[in-house]
């Protein structure tokens, strides 16, 4: 797409600004104002919060029962909202975060679906400890993916100590299911309630910090080289 500036023209055209360049839409009335994008942000990174809170929150205190009221939640808000976040994002130009908000919404939304009445482990000739290995190898897989994207938030010049802590406890928090699952032992999975109860009040606070800073609201995030981590081009 041309990125280059539209000339002002007879025809009024409504311009819509969106990483700094402009694009025209249909002629509109002469005094209407311009459409400026928002900030995918705190959509993807509340919705992150919510679920992960509710997952954590059984976690903790009834690592045993059912956390099947998660199902709608999982698929819509913790997924397909914060897969739509994070397309939004990459139209913004953010990368990084706009990998982990797709990476993260399609995670979600694959726990949703485990969640339901379904019996998976039928392919697996009803063998519940070959599904529950195959489970724990899966969750293991985006360990690895997570403590990834950690390192590299290291080395972000947008980033910031909150991101890299935020990544650093879902890794953990993934571990530690993925262990629960292999052993069938309730202290990992309490453990992740821990970690993945302080990643969602993390994701949280970054949330609203994202929302405030549109009116010139400064929250501390501990951003990396006196970059503003909540900049948006």
């Amino acid at each position: 797409m041309n990125d280059k500036p539209i000339e002002e023209s007879s025809s009024n055209l409504a311009v819509i600004e969106m990483k700094g360049s402009r694009y025209s839409s249909q002629p509109v009335l002469p005094n209407q104002y311009a459409i400026h994008a928002g900030n995918p942000g705190p959509l993807g990174l509340l919705s992150f919060a919510l679920v992960t809170f509710v997952l954590s929150v059984f976690n903790v205190v009834w690592p045993d029962a059912s956390n099947n009221v998660l199902v709608v939640g999982a698929i819509f808000y913790g997924g397909i909202a914060q897969f739509i976040a994070g397309l939004l994002d990459f139209q913004h130009g953010n990368t990084f975060s706009a990998t982990i908000f797709c990476s993260f919404g399609a995670f979600w939304t694959g726990q949703g679906f485990l969640l339901l009445p379904i019996n998976f482990n039928a392919a697996y000739a009803g063998d519940a400890e070959m599904w529950a290995q195959g489970l724990a190898v899966y969750h293991l897989g985006w360990v690895l993916f997570t403590y990834m994207m950690f390192g590299v938030s290291l080395r972000l010049k947008k980033g910031s100590v909150l991101l890299s802590i935020l990544l650093f406890l879902a890794g953990t928090t993934i571990l530690m299911l993925a262990v629960n699952i292999w052993t069938g032992n309730t202290i990992p999975k309490r453990i992740a309630g821990v970690t993945g109860l302080l990643a969602a009040f993390g994701a949280w606070y970054a949330g609203l910090a994202e929302i405030m800073v549109e009116d010139g609201m400064t929250f501390p995030v501990g951003a990396y080289n006196n970059v503003v981590v909540h900049e948006r081009v």
